[in-house]
């Protein structure tokens, strides 16, 4: 009765939420959840995430997943059962929670046995209503002609050994189709909004085999990030799609960083980009040291942490060091209890390195 009692709550609330909210709030406490963590304040961190999965009928699967795990590996077991179910409403996958040792402890208790099952399914078919499948099929088609032509260039020797040189009309083909997506799936945005977790939902293994089933959904920006001029496309209308939810700040700030990106390791030439703003991914000259880029990062970096912190605030993420922190976390975490079946241990996966 317990379990049913969850999902009928559940239900309620997307079947009574709001047609358009304000995600400003919900990423502003999100970084402070990321920032608790980061610091071992985990009282506080479950404080602030409890507060904005109650306040909000869609919430993001990967803030649903580090929740759980801290109030696991906290031994707080009821709050942990309401981020996870909150989070497979929301996308979140039982392959996620089975990989990861704290909720694979959770999952064999909780959901591991006949009738949990349905719990589960009734959890996942929560998450299928809310979804625009129309918009996530024109997406799913644009993704598999992106990956038929990528899979064509990012051969070894094509990729790797040669740079795309070996067949570089193949590759500017490539491009030039990626921009034309781009440019599709803006359209799709000013009509639709921007084609996220929100609207489409998370990666469906069922529909597109090549990226499997998990939490993330990268229909939209596995296009976007490796398209020449996506975030100029893109960036006047971005503002207003991170106040409705409909991509994260982490997704519009690998946007702006992926333009950068172009200018160092392509032939784009703009001034405009000469270094990365967010500071996400890159933070240093090592893959890069023929590129136009000729002062060391990490001085740059260190020189210009305000700017780069009052960037990073503008769209509502941790400050550099706090992501200094978390990746320092998740790289510890992979290495020490990354497989196994338990993980007795305040270090977590934060998808830290992954593309959202």
């Amino acid at each position: 009765m317990a379990m049913r009692y969850w999902v009928f709550i559940l239900l309620f609330i997307f079947q009574n939420s709001l047609i358009s909210q304000n995600y400003i709030p919900y990423f502003k406490a999100i970084a402070e959840a990321e920032t608790a963590v980061s610091d071992s304040n985990f009282t506080a961190a479950l404080s602030i995430y409890e507060t904005q999965f109650l306040a909000y009928p869609f919430i993001f699967p990967k803030d649903a997943y580090i929740a759980a795990q801290v109030a696991i590996a906290t031994d707080n077991y009821m709050l942990a059962k309401y981020f996870v179910y909150r989070g497979i409403s929301c996308g979140l996958d039982s392959g996620t929670l089975k990989a990861n040792p704290h909720t694979y402890k959770w999952w064999v208790n909780n959901l591991g046995n006949t009738i949990s099952v349905t719990i589960y399914d009734s959890l996942r078919k929560i998450n299928e209503a809310r979804i625009n499948q129309t918009l996530r099929m024109q997406m799913v088609e644009l993704i598999r002609k992106d990956q038929k032509l990528r899979k064509r260039n990012e051969t070894y020797l094509n990729a790797v050994v040669f740079n795309h040189k070996l067949k570089p009309r193949l590759y500017r083909k490539w491009m030039r189709q990626a921009d034309s997506q781009s440019l599709q799936i803006l359209q799709l945005t000013r009509k639709h909004g921007f084609p996220s977790h929100q609207l489409i939902g998370s990666n469906d293994g069922e529909i597109y085999r090549r990226f499997g089933t998990n939490m993330r959904s990268t229909y939209a920006t596995v296009i976007l990030f490796h398209a020449n001029h996506a975030w100029q496309f893109f960036e006047k209308d971005l503002p207003a799609q991170l106040e409705k939810g409909n991509i994260t700040p982490k997704q519009y700030a690998l946007l702006r960083d992926f333009a950068t990106r172009h200018v160092i390791t392509g032939k784009l030439k703009d001034s405009a980009f000469i270094d990365y703003k967010y500071f996400i991914r890159w933070k240093s000259n090592v893959l890069e040291p023929d590129s136009i880029y000729r002062v060391n990062r990490a001085n740059f970096i260190q020189q210009n942490m305000q700017t780069i912190d009052s960037a990073r605030a503008s769209i509502y993420l941790p400050s550099y060091k706090t992501g200094l922190k978390l990746s320092a976390m998740q790289s510890e975490f992979y290495e020490k209890y990354w497989g196994t079946k338990n993980a007795n241990c305040l270090l977590f996966d934060f998808c830290y390195f992954e593309w959202d």
